[in-house]
C-alpha cells in the first residue's frame, strides 16, 4: 500500500510539471467520457430504468396487437376499449390488465386556464403497479363507471407544486374540463406515471370518458383506436404463454361481436415505453448514437495513448535509470498505469462536470420528448462513468506502459533520451490509423442523416404549412352543437385579427385525426387496397382547402352553396381518383358514402394529394366532403392561416382564443409543430453524428500533428543530414507530410469499410438515400484526407525550417 500511495504522489507531481500534456489528455478524456456518460443516462431512461416506484416492474408489460388488414400486416399499441374487455377476460397468463389513455387537459377557465398532463386508466392500474397512496385513497371499481361521481388522483409532484403538499386537497374539486374531479388521493413520492412524459393527475378512464377525455361511444364502439393496455404476468408464466392465452381471448371476443380482431395477434413488451414493439425512430436512432458515442471515446483513447507512447520514448533515461537501481518490469508498469488512473480518474471528474453543466443542454438537442425534470446525473450514471474510467486507464495505459516497461536499458542510458530511432513507432502508427478509421465511419453516417434530413424537408405536403396554426377546444362535457359553436363563434374572431388571412374548420384533420365510412365509387367492382388504409374523409368547411394552401387540380372546390338539402358533392384527392378511375376524369362521377348508401355524392373537383397521416407516406386515399352535409360532424379543430410566418401569430390568435372566460383550455400551435417530431429522427441523427463526428476528426487532426510534431523533434538530426546534404524545403515538407497521408489513407481504407457496415445496419433509419451513396462515400473520405493533409502540414512545414548546423551540432 505504501508503495502505491508513493507511485500515486509522484504520478501526480510529474504530471503537474507537464501542465499542457496533462491538461490535454484530461480534456480529450473528458469529453469522451462525458459523451458517454450524457448518452448512457438517455438509454437508461428509454432502454433500461423501469419507471420510478413501480413494484416488480420485471412482471409489467405493455400489450400491443399484430393485424392482419387491407394494407398488411401492422402492429399498434392502441387498441379499443372492448378489445381491452376481451382481455380482461383472460385470467391464463395475465394476473390483471389496466387500460390507460394519456392527453393534456384544461385546468380552469378563460385566461387562468392551464395544461396539465392527465392519465385515465381503469382501476386495476395502481394495484397491478404496486402502488400505494401518499394521501388518501385510489379509485376503485364503484368509481371506474359511466354513472360514477368523477374523481381524481394527484402526482405528488403536482401536489406539492400546486396545492404546496396541503393535505386539505383531500375533497377538494379540480377543475378540469367544463367539470370539477372531487381529490380523492395522491400517489407515492417518486411515481410520475409508466410514460415518459409525467402524468399530473389520473382520472378512471370510464368517467372521464363521458365527455371530458372522449365520446360515450368510445367506450363501446370497436372501430374507436384510443387506449393503451398494461399487464402483470402471473407468477411462472412466460410472456409467450401470456401472449397466446391473451390472443385466444381477444380473437374468441371479436368472433362474438362479428369484428375483424378476430385475426389479431397479442404481443407483449417490456414496461419501458421505448422498448415496446411500436418503439419509435427517435428512440433507434438514440440507440445508435449511444453505440457510435464509444467510438468517440475509442478515438479518444487512442489519442491519449499515442500522447503517452510519446512521453514514454522521451522518459527512456528515467526509466532506465529506475531498472538500474532496483526497479522491476512490475514496478515500472505499476508506475506507469498509476499515471493514466490520475489522467483518467481527471478526465472522469471533468466528464461529470461537463454532464452536469452542458449534459441537460445536449440531452433536450439531442432528445427534447425527455422531461427537463429528469435528473442528467444520478447514481446509475455515475456508476458507468466509474467503469469507464476503470476501462479508459486499460485502454489508454496498457500499450504505452508495457511499451515503456521493456526499453533497452543500456541503449537508453547511452542516448540519454535523444536520437532518431523512437520506440512504439509502429504502435504509435496503429493506433494513429484506428482513430482515422473510427473517425471515418462516424463522417459517413453524418453524411447519410444530412442527405436523409435534406430529402425529408424537400418532401412536398400539398399543404403551406408555414403559414398555417390550428386552434382546438377540447369538447370536455360539451354535447356536439354546443362545441360546434364553440369553434364557429371563435373562427369568427380570430378572421378580424391583423395578419390573418382565412379560417377553416374540419371534422380529421392532417397528421392526428382521420374518419372513415364504407364506400362504393361509380363503375369500381372491387374497391382498390392502399398500404395506407382508407379511404378517409375530411368534412370542412368552405375555403379550408385554401386554407391550407392545397391545390384545386381540376373542377371546383367546395363552397358556400354546397349546404344540408343540396345535392351531395365531394372533391377527392389526385392519387385516390386515379386509382379509381384510371385514365378518366373523375369529374362528375359518384361514389356512395356509408353501409348500403343509396344517394349519390358527386364528385366536383380534385385536389392535389395532401399529406394525411405521415410525412413520408407515399399515398393517400383521401376525399373531401361538405361539413354542412355531413351527419353529426364534430369539428375536431380549426386551422388559421397567416400573411406571414405563423410563428409571428401565435400570441394574437392565444390572447384571442382565450378571451372567453366561458371556454376550457384552448390549445394553439403553429401547424409545423406537428411536422417536425416526424423530421425529428433525421435531424436527430444528423446532428449527434456530425457533432461526433467533427469531435472525431478534431482529436484525429490532434493526434496527426501530435505524432508527426513528435516524429519531427525526434529525426531533427535525420533532418539536418538531409538539409546538409542538398534536400530543399519541399522535399522535406513532402517526406513529413507523406506520412501523414499515408497513415490517412490506410485509415480511409479501414475506415470506407466501417462506414459500409454502418450504413447497411441503420439504412432502415434513412430516408431515399442508399447506404451506398456514392456523395456520401466520395466526401468524408476527401473531408478527412484535406484535414489529415493540413494537421501533416504544420509539422513538416517547422521541420522544413530546420537549421542544418543548428541540428547537427546539438547532436
Amino acid at each position: 500500500m505504501g508503495s502505491l500511495l508513493q507511485d500515486t504522489r509522484y504520478a501526480i507531481r510529474s504530471l503537474w510539471k507537464t501542465p499542457l500534456f496533462t491538461a490535454g489528455v484530461m480534456l480529450t478524456l473528458a469529453l469522451g467520457i462525458g459523451i458517454n456518460a450524457t448518452m448512457f443516462g438517455i438509454v437508461d431512461t428509454l432502454f433500461l430504468k423501469p419507471p420510478a416506484g413501480v413494484g416488480h416492474p420485471d412482471g409489467v408489460v405493455r400489450v400491443s396487437v399484430r393485424h392482419t388488414g387491407r394494407g398488411g400486416d401492422w402492429t399498434s399499441t392502441g387498441v379499443s376499449y372492448p378489445l381491452f374487455g376481451d382481455l380482461q377476460g383472460a385470467s391464463d397468463g395475465l394476473s390483471s390488465v389496466s387500460a390507460i389513455y394519456a392527453q393534456p387537459m384544461g385546468m380552469g377557465r378563460g385566461t387562468d386556464a392551464v395544461q396539465v398532463n392527465v392519465m385515465a386508466t381503469s382501476h386495476q392500474f395502481f394495484r397491478l403497479l404496486e402502488l400505494r397512496p401518499a394521501l388518501g385513497r385510489f379509485y376503485d371499481s364503484t368509481d371506474d363507471r359511466a354513472a360514477a361521481q368523477p374523481v381524481a388522483v394527484l402526482s405528488y409532484a403536482f401536489w406539492q407544486s400546486h396545492f404546496g403538499g396541503d393535505s386539505s386537497v383531500i375533497g377538494t374539486a379540480l377543475p378540469l374540463g367544463r367539470g370539477a374531479y372531487t381529490v380523492v388521493g395522491v400517489a407515492q413520492k417518486g411515481f410520475a406515471g409508466v410514460n415518459l412524459d409525467p402524468a399530473d393527475v389520473y382520472l378512471p378512464v370510464m368517467a372521464a370518458s363521458q365527455g371530458d377525455l372522449n365520446a360515450p361511444e368510445a367506450i363501446t364502439s370497436r372501430g374507436w383506436i384510443w387506449i393503451s393496455i398494461l399487464g402483470r404476468l402471473k407468477a411462472g408464466t412466460t410472456p409467450t404463454a401470456a401472449a397466446a392465452a391473451g390472443t385466444v381471448a381477444i380473437r374468441n371476443g371479436a368472433r362474438a361481436a362479428h369484428s375483424r380482431d378476430s385475426t389479431v395477434s397479442v404481443l407483449l413488451g417490456p414496461i419501458q415505453e421505448a422498448r415496446g414493439t411500436g418503439e419509435s425512430d427517435d428512440a433507434k436512432v438514440s440507440a445508435w448514437i449511444a453505440g457510435v458515442s464509444l467510438i468517440v471515446l475509442l478515438i479518444a483513447c487512442a489519442n491519449t495513448g499515442n500522447l503517452l507512447l510519446a512521453r514514454g520514448v522521451s522518459r527512456r533515461r528515467e526509466l532506465a535509470v529506475r531498472a538500474s537501481l532496483g526497479a522491476g518490469r512490475g514496478g515500472l508498469l505499476r508506475m506507469l498505469l498509476i499515471e493514466s488512473a490520475v489522467l483518467a480518474t481527471g478526465g472522469g471528474a471533468l466528464a461529470i462536470l461537463l454532464a452536469v453543466w452542458g449534459g441537460g443542454i445536449g440531452r433536450q438537442l439531442l432528445l427534447p420528448e425527455l422531461p427537463a425534470t429528469l435528473p442528467v446525473v444520478d447514481g446509475r450514471v455515475l456508476w458507468f462513468t466509474f467503469l469507464a474510467v476503470i476501462g479508459t486507464v486499460f485502454l489508454v495505459g496498457a500499450i504505452p506502459a508495457w511499451h515503456a516497461s521493456r526499453a533497452n536499458l543500456v541503449n537508453a542510458l547511452k542516448q540519454g533520451g535523444h536520437g532518431s530511432t523512437a520506440g512504439g513507432g509502429k504502435t504509435r502508427t496503429a493506433l494513429l490509423i484506428a482513430q482515422i478509421a473510427l473517425t471515418l465511419t462516424l463522417l459517413v453516417g453524418a453524411g447519410l442523416f444530412v442527405r436523409s434530413l435534406r430529402n425529408a424537408k424537400q418532401i412536398d405536403m400539398g399543404l403551406d404549412a408555414p403559414h398555417l396554426m390550428s386552434v382546438t377546444i377540447s369538447r370536455q362535457g360539451r354535447d356536439r352543437l354546443e362545441s360546434n359553436a364553440a369553434y364557429f363563434d371563435l373562427g369568427n374572431r380570430l378572421q378580424q385579427l391583423p395578419g390573418v388571412v382565412s379560417v377553416a374548420a374540419s371534422m380529421g384533420t392532417p397528421f392526428r385525426w382521420a374518419f372513415a365510412d364504407p364506400l362504393r365509387a361509380e363503375g369500381v367492382d372491387t374497391m382498390p387496397r392502399n398500404e395506407g388504409g382508407g379511404p378517409y374523409f375530411q368534412a370542412v368547411t368552405p375555403a379550408y382547402l385554401a386554407t391550407m394552401g392545397t391545390r384545386i387540380a381540376q373542377g371546383r372546390d367546395l363552397n358556400d352553396g354546397d349546404r344540408e338539402g343540396t345535392a351531395r358533392v365531394a372533391v377527392i384527392g389526385a392519387y385516390f381518383a386515379s386509382r379509381l378511375w384510371p385514365g378518366a376524369s373523375p369529374l362528375g362521377k359518384c361514389i356512395y358514402i356509408g353501409t348500403d348508401a343509396k344517394e349519390c355524392t358527386t364528385i366536383v373537383g380534385v385536389a392535389a394529394d395532401a399529406k394525411r397521416g405521415q410525412l413520408t407516406e407515399e399515398s393517400s386515399f383521401l376525399y373531401y366532403i361538405p361539413f354542412a352535409q355531413r351527419l353529426n360532424p364534430d369539428v375536431s379543430e380549426i386551422f388559421v392561416r397567416t400573411r406571414g410566418p405563423a410563428e409571428g401569430m401565435v400570441a394574437a390568435v392565444t390572447r384571442e382564443a382565450r378571451r372567453s372566460s366561458t371556454l376550457p383550455f384552448v390549445d394553439v400551435e403553429p401547424f409545423m409543430a406537428r411536422v417536425t417530431p416526424q423530421l425529428w429522427s433525421w435531424q436527430l441523427g444528423a446532428m449527434a453524428f456530425t457533432a461526433f463526428g467533427a469531435l472525431a476528426l478534431l482529436i484525429a487532426a490532434t493526434g496527426i500533428f501530435a505524432v508527426l510534431s513528435y516524429s519531427v523533434s525526434q529525426r531533427t538530426k535525420e533532418v539536418g543530414l538531409r538539409v546538409a546534404l542538398g534536400a530543399q524545403q519541399g522535399d522535406v515538407v513532402r517526406l513529413v507530410v507523406g506520412q501523414g497521408v499515408r497513415a490517412a489513407l490506410a485509415g480511409v481504407a479501414i475506415g470506407c469499410v466501417g462506414g459500409w457496415a454502418l450504413a447497411h445496419a441503420m439504412s432502415g433509419l434513412l430516408y431515399k438515400v442508399a447506404p451506398t451513396d456514392a456523395a456520401t462515400l466520395i466526401m468524408a473520405p476527401l473531408v478527412l484526407l484535406a484535414v489529415a493533409t493540413l494537421a501533416a502540414y504544420l509539422p513538416a512545414r517547422r521541420a522544413a525550417r530546420v537549421d542544418p548546423m543548428v541540428a547537427l551540432r546539438a547532436e
